[in-house]
């Protein structure tokens, strides 16, 4: 991702998701296909760690697939979806009317939705700190 992002002063910051503490005063958070791998607790808590770690005007860039709300497609969603509740304990792939209530209960601006040419059943939800 960072190769790809041809931003200069990106960096990795390793740490652990649940428990680690998330450096602050970031301009930019991207959680890019992690939220599929967490229940509802944990989602609701990593999206609200995220969005304590950016400063004013920062931007939470939340990236995963796309699922219909009849959950009947796309068909790689739909796969992707049986991939998780066969080899995760409450992963699973969300609607996006449910990831956009966890970033509006983390205090962030309502999202844009974001199509990506190359992979467009893609959801990319960018949304402000205010």
């Amino acid at each position: 991702m960072l190769r790809l992002s041809q931003a200069p002063r990106a960096k990795l910051l390793a740490f652990d998701l649940l428990s680690g503490i998330y450096p602050g005063e970031q301009g930019i958070a991207l959680l890019s296909n992690v939220l599929h791998l967490f229940g509802a607790a944990d989602r609701r808590a990593i999206v609200r760690k995220a969005t304590a770690a950016l400063r004013p005007g920062g931007l939470l860039v939340v990236k995963d697939l796309e699922i219909d709300a009849a959950r009947t497609g796309p068909a790689e969603s739909v796969l992707f979806a049986l991939n998780m509740a066969l080899f995760t304990e409450a992963g699973d792939v969300h609607l996006p009317l449910v990831i956009e209530g966890f970033l509006r209960d983390a205090g962030l601006g309502p999202p844009l939705r974001l199509r990506l040419e190359t992979s467009p059943n893609s959801l990319v939800l960018p949304c402000a700190k205010p």
